[in-house]
């Protein structure tokens, strides 16, 4: 994670079509949590999933336990193409999100080509590793990715024990690998968060968050008050954490825990292309990490667009059963 709290951030221009409003604010019974989103699922013998559904084609693997004991990463599904929707993940309580949190991740290819998903194995309990983030690599005639996750409820940043060190507000992205005869820089990534709802006073909550400054890791660039669309400058180099931190809800320049509660979103959209627009080299990696915290005063949503992912995972469901 990259030390210290950038002020500057990414140009990106208000999307109506992605803030969704709020009802008005009613208190949750969750206190702030501090710890990533981890949670646990599996394969059967038949490949099957449990505490998760997958939405698209490719082959699941076999018997992936649900407490990893080997630290590497797992392949999840071999060759997948077009759109896959992993939904139906339920945070366990054991990190940052409280025990029942729900989210579902979305990845989208592009150039008609497939890919190969992981999942991360992350922080040690009783018997294994618990399910963090996911890989996806093995890119074969791919020359773009969007991986969109969408919470069930509102989710704020959070803070670490240093106080200019914040986590990513929803997810983060990482180029792992940027592939043979690349480097970091020869990739563009966006980042869109849409869902969003503000308070001056963390009570009362309106949709947007005009005239706030957003707070960015530096490898995006500048940025102005309201702003929800974030791009890179080019510049970034491999094993560098894009994420938004959150913003400056009370004015004082930069995040503090004063912040962290008064500024929600329901998703977060990173797209990833090279900057010829060429295809991703095979051996290319890109690492995608839910997180973030919510605190006692989350607002209460109504129907979201995760209503409509359901939906669509629902008839890519339909039409691979038909096959």
């Amino acid at each position: 994670m990259i030390a210290g709290c950038a002020i500057g951030l990414p140009p990106m221009k208000d999307n109506p079509h992605l803030c969704l409003p709020y009802l008005c604010m009613a208190l949750a019974s969750s206190a702030p949590s501090h710890g990533a989103v981890l949670y646990q699922s599996s394969t059967d013998a038949s490949g099957i999933l449990t505490r998760a559904t997958w939405a698209g084609d490719g082959t699941l693997q076999t018997n992936l336990p649900d407490l990893v004991t080997n630290p590497s990463d797992s392949l999840l599904v071999d060759d997948f193409s077009g759109t896959g929707i992993y939904t139906d993940i339920v945070a366990d309580g054991q990190g940052r999100m409280p025990n029942g949190i729900g989210f579902t991740s979305k990845f989208v290819l592009g150039g008609g080509g497939t890919a190969d998903l992981k999942v991360r194995p992350d922080y040690t309990v009783s018997g294994g590793q618990l399910w963090r983030g996911f890989g996806v690599n093995d890119f074969q005639g791919v020359n773009k990715i969007t991986y969109t996750i969408t919470y069930d409820t509102p989710i704020a940043a959070s803070s670490v024990s240093n106080f200019f060190n914040f986590e990513p507000m929803l997810a983060s992205l990482s180029i792992i690998e940027p592939g043979t005869g690349l480097s970091g820089t020869d990739y563009e990534v966006m980042a869109t968060l849409s869902g969003l709802n503000s308070s001056s006073d963390g009570v009362n909550f309106v949709p947007g968050v005009d005239g706030l400054n957003p707070i960015a890791a530096p490898t995006f660039g500048a940025t102005a008050p309201g702003d929800v669309v974030f791009n890179s400058p080019g510049d970034a180099d491999i094993n560098t954490f894009y994420m938004i931190r959150g913003y400056d809800a009370n004015g004082g320049g930069f995040i503090d825990n004063d912040d962290l509660n008064k500024v929600y979103a329901t998703s977060i959209e990173f797209m990833v292309t090279r900057d010829d627009g060429m295809n991703f080299p095979s051996d290319a990696e890109f690492r995608f990490t839910p997180d973030g915290a919510q605190y006692d005063n989350a607002p209460i949503p109504e129907p979201s667009s995760l209503v409509l992912i359901v939906l669509s995972a629902s008839g890519l469901i339909f039409r691979r059963n038909r096959k």
